[in-house]
């Protein structure tokens, strides 16, 4: 993702004909065709896109899962609106790709630029998305899908479906691995005294390999009680 934008991949190895960047009230922030295809398909993409979001208040229910998943991968979706709450990613609307997947004819999507994980509030503040979303296991109210998918008790049936498959292939061992690996990587740069002396231009200004260690476990034991935590609200849940 550093020497390459999602949506060159997505067309060269996935032969996606389309590729949407959504924006802020799922605006489309950008397009790219594949040049191998046609326009009359790009812009029947295109509409299934636009259909998406024109679906939401045509049914409920079983009824509305049918229309959406006709336009998009919905489980996949759902996933990835459970990820991001786990992270508490703060800023995740227009940070995603759409793309059509030629052998289902549905959007996929790509996640990019999660450089604003572990957030206290969505962009939005915490008022506005308690307010939107109530008590609902995801973090931001940002879209109009994730609102949908929150406020239907059929699709939020569905949604913790999907919560719970992501919580189970985040296991402990995971979480251990991804953490010690972070470690590994990062220690190189803080073993480096020009980037530590520099480091008092940066925003944290108080870099070290023992401030590192911490906030490393901090991440690790945070994440460790929220997948225990809402194991144990899906079990009273789904009772």
């Amino acid at each position: 993702m550093i020497m390459e934008t999602p949506e060159n991949w997505e067309i060269r190895d996935k032969k996606s004909p389309l590729v949407i960047r959504r924006g802020y009230d799922h605006k489309i922030e950008k397009t790219k065709n594949n040049k191998k295809n046609d326009r009359v398909s790009a812009k029947k993409y295109l509409g299934y896109y636009k259909l998406l979001y024109k679906s939401l208040d045509k049914d409920s229910g079983e009824g509305l899962y049918s229309i959406l998943s006709e336009y998009i991968a919905l489980e996949g979706y759902m996933k990835w609106l459970a990820f991001n709450f786990l992270i508490h990613n703060g800023d995740y609307a227009d940070e995603v790709f759409f793309y059509i997947d030629p052998e289902i004819e549905r959007y996929r999507i790509i996640p990019w630029d999660y450089d604003d994980i572990f957030a206290i509030s969505p962009h939005e503040g915490k008022e506005l998305r308690n307010k939107i979303l109530g008590d609902k296991l995801i973090f931001s109210s940002e879209d109009l899908l994730d609102q949908r998918i929150a406020a239907d008790p059929y699709l939020y049936e569905r949604y913790l479906k999907a919560f719970k498959e992501v919580i189970d292939k985040i296991s402990p061992e995971l979480l251990k691995n991804v953490i010690e690996n972070s470690y590994a990587e990062l220690y190189p740069l803080y073993s480096d005294e020009n980037i530590i002396s520099n480091s008092k231009f940066d925003y944290y200004k108080d870099a070290s390999l023992e401030n590192l260690r911490e906030y490393l476990i901090s991440i690790y034991l945070t994440l460790g009680a929220s997948r225990d935590n809402y194991l144990e609200y899906l079990k009273t849940v789904n009772n």
